[in-house]
């Protein structure tokens, strides 16, 4: 008889699943309490990360703040890259480029879009005012964006859609104001 089953048998456990089900019970009973999960720097990042920072938050001394402060201060915020894969609802997506961008020449002398475009002739300067909420506060600022006719097309979608609409607006009330001055006469 070997030791395994006289051990199973002292137990008395009659299966694998039982013996299975005991020893579970057993590393259930006797672990160590519940770790806290580690947080890395990347989660801090995450957390502390801001598009821009007022002078007040550049003064803190707390050392998240500080971390985050130092990986944004390594980003290339004279222009931005945009994401206009939701450009017919308005919803233009921003964010600073990287070191990789920048000597690549994204976003200044490549288009600044995101996905797929990699024209590098005819780009225009477009600033756009970008509305966001950080940290549970609304924010606004204006950012610089290179991109070609057709991104720039794209970015003033929703603008030129709500001006043709005005314009229709418009010219259907003067129509109505036409046929009422007719009428009158």
């Amino acid at each position: 008889v070997s030791t395994q089953s006289t051990w199973v048998a002292s137990r008395g456990v009659t299966s694998a699943w039982a013996h299975h089900q005991q020893a579970v019970q057993l590393y259930q009973q006797h672990r160590a309490p519940h770790q806290p999960v580690e947080v890395t720097d990347y989660d801090v990042l995450k957390q502390e990360h801001r598009f821009l920072r007022s002078q007040e938050e550049k003064s803190s001394a707390e050392w998240t703040t500080r971390m985050a402060m130092g990986y944004e201060d390594k980003l290339f915020k004279e222009y931005a890259l945009c994401d206009l894969t939701h450009f017919a609802t308005g919803k233009i997506g921003l964010r600073w480029r990287s070191q990789k961008e920048v000597l690549r020449g994204k976003g200044e002398s490549i288009c600044a879009n995101k996905h797929g475009c990699e024209v590098s002739k005819g780009l225009q300067t477009v600033e756009l005012p970008f509305a966001y909420a950080e940290a549970g506060a609304a924010k606004e600022c204006l950012v610089k964006v290179r991109v070609c006719t057709t991104c720039a097309d794209k970015v003033h979608f929703k603008k030129r859609l709500e001006k043709e609409a005005r314009k229709k607006e418009s010219k259907g009330k003067g129509k109505d104001k036409d046929k009422e001055r007719k009428r009158k006469k």
